[in-house]
């Protein structure tokens, strides 16, 4: 394998959008092979990158880390790999069909208590409806609990 095909810890983290930690918990739980090596002069291959990639389709997906693993357990490097290139593909596609005026979305207030209050950008992304009204129906009851 040549030295264009790995990547240093940090170069890693740059190419995925995540922190080492995150990188370290991800092989800690299955989620991504080892890299086989410890310590400062530790290489990752393409493959790591193409895992990270795939994990954080799926979490904005809405995926949990259980359903992910089970997933990508399943998967070959060369499937990932493909998986995760139709993806960006697809999105690459969406965006060009986004028209180019102003922004649709709108703001939406809820309130959870008399002094508190959520700003949701409506429509949501895809996949967070649910994960939104769970997160205010959570937060309501803290409130509401607080409060006696």
């Amino acid at each position: 394998m040549s030295a264009e095909e790995t990547y240093t810890l940090r170069e890693l983290c740059d190419s995925a959008g995540v922190t080492p930690r995150t990188v370290y918990y991800y092989v800690q739980q299955g989620l991504m092979p080892h890299p086989g090596a410890r310590g400062r002069g530790t290489r990752y291959e393409r493959r790591h990158l193409h895992r990270l990639k795939l994990i954080r389709l799926l979490q904005a997906d809405g995926k949990p880390l259980a359903e992910i693993r089970r997933r990508q357990a399943a998967l070959s490097d060369a499937q990932v790999e493909r998986e995760v290139a139709g993806a960006s593909r697809a999105a690459a596609a969406a965006a060009r069909a986004q028209p180019s005026g102003p922004d649709r979305s709108q703001w939406e207030r809820v309130v959870l208590a008399r002094d508190v209050e959520v700003h949701v950008r409506r429509p949501l992304a895809p996949g967070r409806g649910r994960r939104v009204e769970r997160l205010l129906q959570a937060a309501r009851r803290i409130l509401r609990d607080g409060a006696r």
